[in-house]
């Protein structure tokens, strides 16, 4: 305990002193000595540093001492590797967990209040922009890139999906993954480029780092700088197509689970044939000008890959078949909407403007979740933990997640209690 209108700095100096030498500094008052040697019970010396390791012994908080030290913890502490500032309690966590001095939180709450950036952000209001999505005007110039899973180990020991899909044509392309790193995503994007040559720009729905890393990879293998794009939206006929082909492989990979890896070539090649959209011709014509030389296989009978692609084919125009007779209900409703509902659609509430939500998770995204509570166990207590797979997203907007085991936690998440999870360079692979 510091005594009033003492200099916490001279304090931690005096402590310093006496776990070094055993003696009292010559600053040190009489009545001051019995305070030092409780407080030094907390504090190890090592290696001609001081550490706090508290009451328990279980911390090692480096101790520091002088302005220019605190500035830079702080400055450290405030900024991340990004350029994003934190907040007052997450500074303020970040130099708890690793530093120590007297007066830590009335210093964190002076920097952040005093932080330029911080004060204009703050008085900036950021509503959401109006999209803005990625259109095509050729085949094969604008490729998006979908990510799925984890889903059943198969024998080949393959557990998530790459989709890729031409925007302009909507011709598929579905791979198996080992895992989600950066290197084996690279290294699918690449297979592709040998089969159809590279596109322009390859959008796709993940954070800035793993696009940077999935950058890094493929100019290692490629030679090719910036192709991949993080963008969380293309437009919506590609959204439809994507949400009717991850519908179908979700299914598809529940019940075959052990081989469902040898049949995503079959499957994309089905839906290459299907025309999901009534008034497009199929993406294979739109790819190549014509049609294939057999269009669909007639027997289905027949022991073998032929009659598996039959069976997957016929599975593909049932989902397509159920899609058009949705958009048919859809229709009808609406058309059937009453006047007096329509004058009651006019009234509208003003409303406060969206605000922007940069993390954009969805299913099969790795994120960490935040402890519930996790502020009364202490501030060096980890406030997120996981990793965790979001499995599938709730009407009302929250997450039902899977552990590193496959196991589905009992209770829904908020997404607000998520946050994207970036797998490290140790972890690739």
């Amino acid at each position: 305990m510091v005594r009033s209108g003492k200099n916490g700095g001279l304090h931690l100096k005096q402590i310093a002193y006496y776990k070094r030498t055993g003696e009292y500094h010559p600053t040190t008052l009489s009545s001051e000595r019995s305070g030092i040697r409780r407080a030094a019970k907390k504090f190890v010396f090592e290696e001609n540093k001081l550490f706090y390791v508290g009451k328990d012994r279980k911390q090692m908080r480096l101790v520091i001492v002088s302005d220019e030290e605190k500035k830079k913890v702080l400055e450290k502490c405030h900024e991340n590797t990004a350029g994003t500032h934190h907040g007052i309690s997450r500074t303020l966590t970040l130099v708890e967990s690793n530093y120590y001095w007297t007066s830590v939180t009335n210093d964190v709450k002076q920097w952040v209040y005093a932080c330029q950036h911080c004060q204009v952000a703050k008085n900036t209001s950021t509503t959401a922009p109006k999209p803005h999505p990625i259109k095509a005007e050729d085949p094969w110039t604008a490729v998006a890139i979908d990510l799925m899973g984890p889903f059943h180990v198969t024998s080949r020991s393959h557990k998530y999906i790459i989709i890729m899909t031409d925007l302009f044509t909507r011709w598929a392309v579905i791979l198996p993954l080992h895992d989600i790193s950066a290197a084996e995503i690279a290294k699918a994007i690449i297979n592709v480029f040998f089969l159809y040559g590279p596109p322009q720009k390859m959008p796709i729905d993940q954070g800035k780092e793993l696009v940077y890393q999935i950058n890094e990879e493929l100019f290692a293998l490629f030679g090719m700088k910036q192709i991949v794009l993080s963008y969380p939206q293309t437009d919506d006929r590609n959204e439809r197509t994507c949400k009717t082909v991850k519908a179908f492989l979700n299914k598809y990979c529940t019940d075959h689970p052990n081989d469902w890896d040898e049949h995503l070539s079959a499957i994309a090649y089905a839906f290459n044939l299907t025309n999901l959209e009534p008034d497009q011709n199929t993406p294979y014509f739109q790819m190549f000008n014509r049609n294939p030389h057999v269009v669909v296989p007639m027997n289905i009978c027949v022991e073998g890959e032929y009659s598996m692609f039959a069976k997957i084919f016929d599975a593909t125009k049932k989902v397509s078949q159920a899609l058009e007779e949705e958009k048919t209900v859809d229709c009808q409703v609406e058309k059937n909407t009453s006047d007096e509902q329509k004058i009651r659609n006019k009234i509208t509430v003003k409303r406060k403007p969206k605000q922007l939500n940069t993390l954009r998770l969805k299913v099969g995204h790795e994120v960490l979740r935040q402890r519930k509570n996790w502020w009364k166990d202490g501030r060096f207590q980890s406030e997120w933990v996981g990793p965790c797979i979001i499995d599938y997203i709730t009407d009302n907007g929250c997450a039902i997640l899977r552990d590193v085991t496959g196991s589905r936690l009992k209770r829904p998440i908020k997404m607000s209690h998520l946050k994207p999870y970036i797998r490290g360079s140790s972890e690739k692979g």
